[in-house]
C-alpha cells in the first residue's frame, strides 16, 4: 500500500512538512499535520506505523498504532539518559473520511492540523 502522510519530515512518503516543537513540560506542539493514503486498486486505510526516527541526542521518534476505529499517534525525544518525553494524541473515527474514487477507495485526516500532544504513556 502507498501512503501519503507526514508528521514532521516523517510518516510516511512524501508532502509538505509538519513541525513539532516540544514543550517539555507539558507535550508537544504540531503543526501541518496531513495524512491521507494514495488513492489505486482495492481500498486503503491509513496503517499502523512502527517506532521510527533517529536515535541521536535531541531528535524525535514517532509511531502510529491502530485503536478501535481510530489511531494514537506518539512522538518521543530523549528527557535524559534515564527517559523519553512522549506526546500522545488520538485521533478518532470522525477525523477521518473515506473517498470512492473510481474502482479504489482511500481514507484521509479531516481533523485539525494543529494540535497539542499531552505528555503520556
Amino acid at each position: 500500500m502507498q501512503i501519503n502522510a507526514i508528521l514532521a519530515t516523517l510518516f510516511a512518503a512524501s508532502a509538505s512538512g509538519a513541525a513539532i516543537k516540544s514543550r517539555y513540560a507539558t507535550g508537544f506542539t504540531v503543526t501541518n499535520f496531513t495524512a491521507s493514503c494514495i488513492p489505486h486498486k482495492g481500498p486503503d486505510y491509513l496503517p499502523a506505523v512502527g517506532w521510527t526516527g533517529c536515535a541521536e541526542k535531541g531528535a524525535y521518534s514517532w509511531a502510529v498504532d491502530k485503536f478501535e476505529d481510530g489511531l494514537k499517534l506518539r512522538v518521543t525525544t530523549p528527557q535524559d539518559s534515564h527517559g523519553n518525553y512522549t506526546g500522545v494524541y488520538e485521533i478518532t473515527a470522525d477525523q477521518f473520511v473515506v473517498e470512492q474514487r473510481g474502482a479504489s477507495i482511500s481514507q484521509r485526516y479531516t481533523g485539525p492540523s494543529d494540535f497539542t500532544m499531552p505528555l503520556g504513556v
